[in-house]
């Protein structure tokens, strides 16, 4: 088996325990590798998202702060 596969496996390995015991309010699992974001779907009951996505959504306070202001003329 190749060092960097190992490698992988071992930090999957000692990192699942912990994406499993996050809480509702650290649900967001960052993960931009491809194998990451498989392996930690295929170890926990977790999604991983890229950080892409993550910073593509909407931040809450700011959705509503915009929401509430009228148009220019």
């Amino acid at each position: 088996m190749q060092p960097g596969i190992r490698i992988a496996r071992r930090t999957a390995t000692a990192l699942a325990p912990a994406v499993r015991a996050l809480t509702l309010a650290e649900l967001l699992v960052p993960a931009d590798g491809f194998s990451c974001r498989t392996q930690i779907t295929q170890r926990t009951d977790r999604a991983g998202t890229h950080l892409a996505e993550l910073i593509a959504r909407p931040l809450p306070h700011l959705a509503s702060s915009s929401a509430d202001k009228e148009p220019a003329p």
